[in-house]
């Protein structure tokens, strides 16, 4: 059986819940939730900046697990807080469901890794692991053995057959990662 890609035009304001210079995508928030865009031409570099509304013009096409907007042009319109997020535990992220989206999960972490200019927290809940990422701007070694909220866009990690395996969040900023114990 073959498969068949449907590319479909995209246009719609956004606000923009995750770039990073060292990274190849950013994520807005759509009518969706939430959606990956690969390979991002800002018109402006203040339109990367997390919280920016912008004009996303791409084309929509198949993700990894859920479809992502490639070929996109990001434009500056407006402002949006990122402060609000709804927290969500580890089981309901591995149902694929929250993939994109602003969201806040908790966890222990159990290690801290760092990876182009980018700091890897490793966390454990009582029902798994996922990952937490956040911009390299200071030494996270003081977090192991602590408990924190995590606040960013919750994405899936997905196998070569579209299987869900395992979460990460990517927090745009470390005052988005808050210790609770």
């Amino acid at each position: 059986m073959a498969l068949t890609i449907v590319v479909i035009d995209f246009r719609g304001l956004a606000p923009v819940t995750w770039s990073h210079p060292d990274t190849s995508f950013a994520y807005v928030q759509d009518a969706s939730g939430g959606v990956r865009v690969i390979n991002p031409t800002w018109e402006s570099s203040d339109a990367s900046k997390p919280g920016t509304v912008v004009t996303v013009r791409g084309k929509v096409t198949q993700g990894e697990f859920v479809p992502v907007i490639t070929n996109a042009v990001l434009s500056r319109v407006g402002w949006w807080s990122l402060d609000e997020a709804r927290l969500v535990t580890l089981e309901q992220a591995l149902t694929g469901v929250e993939d994109g989206r602003w969201i806040e999960m908790r966890g222990f972490v159990r290690d801290v890794g760092v990876s182009n200019g980018l700091a890897r927290l490793d966390l454990s809940t009582s029902s798994g692991e996922f990952q937490a990422w956040a911009p390299f701007t200071q030494s996270f070694e003081s977090l192991k053995g602590s408990i924190v909220r995590v606040r960013g866009v919750c994405t899936v990690i997905s196998n070569p057959r579209h299987q869900l395996t395992g979460i990460q969040i990517w927090a745009p900023e470390v005052k988005n990662i808050q210790v609770e114990e």
